[in-house]
């Protein structure tokens, strides 16, 4: 088969090579899930582009905001519990012991919630550049 250049990207060389049957059906599947419409331009950003290939970012972005919206959820059902036990506490039908210790919890729990949160913005920062 001849090559025909292709004057849109001034790629005028073709590169040829065998592969496995599975690392075929590993590749095709990997490429697939890329987002990327064309194989030549998925190999190209494999190939010089340091190997790095986001898969379909935008289905990243919708699964990573789920994610943080189930967090948000888990933090209301927290905050409602927090008021109950407090309501208790104040009442004395809460033991002291128990109240420190799931004030320590809570702490921990807005600690790595607000570490996630930063992590998942500065990723999804770096997914639209």
């Amino acid at each position: 088969m001849k090559h025909q250049p292709n004057n849109k990207n001034n790629t005028d060389q073709v590169l040829k090579f065998y592969v496995t049957n599975g690392d075929y059906n590993l590749f095709t599947a990997e490429y697939e899930s890329s987002g990327y419409r064309s194989v030549s331009a998925y190999l190209r950003k494999m190939i010089i582009g340091n190997g790095i290939v986001i898969p379909n970012t935008s289905e990243l972005k919708n699964k990573l905001d789920t994610i943080g919206y189930q967090y948000e959820r888990i933090g209301n059902n927290i905050n409602q519990i927090a008021k109950k036990v407090h309501l208790y506490n104040k009442e004395g039908r809460f033991p002291e012991d128990a109240m420190t210790r799931f004030n320590e919890i809570m702490e921990k729990y807005m600690k790595v919630t607000s570490d996630l949160t930063m992590a998942h913005r500065v990723f999804l920062r770096q997914l639209s550049k």
